[in-house]
């Protein structure tokens, strides 16, 4: 017998409601598969015992008045057995065996196992390349310039590697500085972080050996010279002037903090 209407004349009160076969509303606005036990939301042909279908973004929304909406999946009914997802203030919350596993907050960020602190939360994973050069040089020619980070937070761990082939003498003499894929905190303390670095040819400075030395509130590595006095040691920072070969070759590697 097909239904076709109910309306408040002819139906006042309906207390239970008892059915056999298909029921379709609307064609797929719900549809009940009484041979496979599924429900349709947007669907004729439900493949699970749930399944929503819909065209626009909005699939499923769940709205609650205390606070927080939880959505359960278990593999039984006891809360041991739990997974949760959780929307409360704005954050959402993944919990397993009914303890908090990872938040992402409502201002950006990751935090886990129940830590609820924003300067706790990691907001930033990234790998990439720039491309590195010798600072305010004028007329160099590059054989190789690559660099490699990644930055995990606010730590970036980075590799470079420059080679030139061919520079012709600026006028004036200038710092030998490479160019960083961010910039350097300005936490007060030492001035310099050391990073690894490797000088294979073309470099003449006058019996001082480089380093290379990331520079705070700055965005370069710096090449300096350590010096050997009777009375200990000190870097000198190496001027464009004390390189006399066209060839220089450089591989630096190290970590520092972002700004």
């Amino acid at each position: 017998m097909a239904l076709s209407k109910i309306d408040s004349n002819s139906l006042t009160t309906l207390t239970d409601l008892a059915m056999t076969g298909e029921l379709t509303v609307d064609t797929d606005t719900l549809y009940v598969d009484s041979t496979n036990n599924n429900v349709g939301i947007g669907t004729s042909s439900p493949s699970a015992p749930l399944e929503i279908s819909t065209s626009s973004g909005d699939a499923l929304k769940v709205t609650t008045s205390t606070g927080r909406a939880d959505i359960w999946l278990t593999d039984t009914d006891t809360t041991a057995g739990q997974v949760r997802l959780r929307g409360d203030a704005n954050n959402l919350v993944f919990i397993t065996n009914t303890t908090e596993r990872m938040r992402i907050q409502s201002g950006g960020g990751i935090s886990f196992n129940g830590d609820t602190a924003a300067a706790n939360a990691l907001d930033d994973y990234e790998e990439g390349t720039w491309t590195p050069v010798w600072q305010n040089a004028t007329g160099v020619t590059y054989g190789e310039n690559i660099g490699r980070y990644t930055k995990i937070g606010n730590i970036c761990n980075f590799s470079l590697t420059v080679r030139t082939t061919a520079w012709t003498s600026p006028s004036g003499a200038f710092d030998l500085a490479i160019n960083l894929p961010f910039a350097v905190h300005n936490i007060d303390q030492d001035g310099f972080h050391a990073c690894a670095s490797w000088f294979e040819s073309g470099w003449s400075y006058n019996s001082m050996r480089p380093e290379a030395l990331i520079r705070r509130n700055s965005q370069v590595v710096q090449i300096y010279g350590m010096v050997f006095p009777d009375t200990g040691f000190n870097y000198r920072s190496i001027k464009q002037t004390s390189v006399t070969s066209a060839s220089l070759w450089v591989r630096l590697q190290g970590t520092y903090q972002v700004a």
